[in-house]
């Protein structure tokens, strides 16, 4: 039994996504390690005679194939009910690998059995602790160079509120607490915000891998899925089943926002208020005020 099921999905994108994805998951990546799970959502580019093509010269290779584009949700939670791993990768088709990526993530969960989902940096991600430093210097032909240079972080993970699924991994173990993806999204948008909750729910912990890149090339499938398919009424739609499943955890994200801006524009009062005494020959009596108040000063 291989230790690691990777799970990817493919809609059409053969040239621009699934096949450099593959090419590089195989040259990066120890086949000895992985199983790889393949769900072609209806492509109709040729991308299931490729597939089947490939499984021929491939022994670790998996295929479902469906005639019509499941979703993200439905699509992964195949290919999970037949995964044999310890451990399970979810990750897009358009993504670009560095070497050890997949062992440096396995290590993390290992040595932290309070994470439940890990996701490695990238250059293109909407979660700014997901995001790489300088993203604008990382093309497809430079990204492995400019990583290695700075690969060694002092911290090889950090916790986080919430991980893009573009890539991301779990133990088995947490798996079967948290169970499948929420097929009511359907095609895609808010499924990875609704299972990093689930796993929080859990007392797990989300985390990022700070020693792991993988470069996110152009979102190809999301991209289309936004332009083709009525994206902007779709993502919209997720939003408020997202609200109203998580209400409590929403409802309270929006009071805590508030209170934060409200303690905010109290400190800069303050801070107006007693402008005179900001500097460094404050009398004791004024500094102790100041504390009191909750106001730090910094020269």
């Amino acid at each position: 039994m291989k230790k690691v099921s990777i799970i990817t999905l493919c809609w059409n994108q053969l040239e621009n996504a699934t096949k450099p994805f593959i090419e590089g998951l195989y040259k990066y990546t120890n086949p000895d390690l992985f199983e790889l799970i393949i769900v072609n959502n209806g492509s109709d580019d040729g991308t299931y005679e490729y597939l089947e093509e490939l499984k021929d010269k491939k022994d670790n290779i998996i295929l479902i194939h469906n005639e019509e584009n499941l979703g993200y949700s439905k699509g992964n939670n195949q290919a999970m009910k037949i995964a044999k791993g310890e451990y399970l990768f979810m990750l897009n088709n358009d993504v670009l690998f560095i070497p050890n990526w997949l062992e440096d993530m396995i290590k993390i969960l290992d040595e932290n059995p309070e994470i439940g989902v890990i996701a490695p940096r990238t250059q293109l991600c909407n979660v700014q602790t997901q995001l790489i430093e300088n993203p604008s210097l990382y093309t497809k032909e430079n990204y492995l160079e400019i990583f290695n240079q700075r690969k060694a972080d002092k911290n090889d993970f950090s916790y986080c509120d919430k991980i893009i699924f573009f890539c991301w991994g779990m133990k088995r173990k947490v798996f079967e607490e948290v169970g499948f993806l929420d097929e009511n999204f359907g095609l895609a948008w808010y499924e990875d915000d609704d299972y990093t909750l689930r796993v929080a729910y859990k007392y797990y912990r989300p985390a990022i891998a700070n020693n792991v890149f993988l470069y996110h090339n152009h979102a190809q499938t999301s991209r289309k899925l936004y332009y083709e398919l009525n994206g902007k009424e779709l993502f919209e739609k997720n939003r408020i089943y997202f609200e109203n499943k998580h209400y409590t955890f929403v409802t309270l994200k929006k009071e805590d926002e508030i209170l934060k801006k409200k303690l905010k524009l109290r400190e800069n009062f303050l801070k107006n208020l007693f402008y005179p005494f900001f500097e460094k020959r404050l009398f004791a009596k004024e500094k102790k005020v100041i504390k009191f108040l909750g106001i730090k000063i910094s020269y």
